[in-house]
């Protein structure tokens, strides 16, 4: 049993570093496609272009509205809007403490310091 320990920890290090690796490098990439869709689409809008033709499919060019996230300051405002300020506390205060909590088991990697 003890060598089967031994084999996995060994086999879940280097799973975990070429994770880490590949992470860094998906980190570099989606930045750099962040930096040259802002160019892209100032080029586009500018031009007047909604789409454009490439031998693989089309891209796009287009403008979406997505609402903030509900968070307990903004929950505590916009209640105090609907009620008074003491009432809105009350309910964000009932709302937080019936929040579900779901319990997971997870194995994570601390390096040390120095590394």
């Amino acid at each position: 049993m003890e060598t089967s320990l031994i084999q996995t920890i060994k086999r879940w290090m280097e799973l975990e570093k070429e994770i880490h690796v590949l992470q860094k490098k998906i980190k570099e990439l989606k930045e750099n496609k962040k930096n040259v869709s802002v160019e892209l689409s100032v080029i586009m809008k500018k031009n007047n272009l909604d789409c454009i033709d490439v031998t693989s499919g089309q891209i796009r060019y287009t403008k979406h509205k997505v609402k903030k996230g509900i968070n307990q300051a903004y929950l505590q405002e916009v209640m105090e809007k609907y009620h008074n300020k003491e009432e809105a506390k009350k309910i964000c205060e009932f709302i937080q403490a019936n929040r579900a909590i779901q319990e997971t088991d997870k194995i994570q990697f601390k390096p040390l310091k120095n590394e």
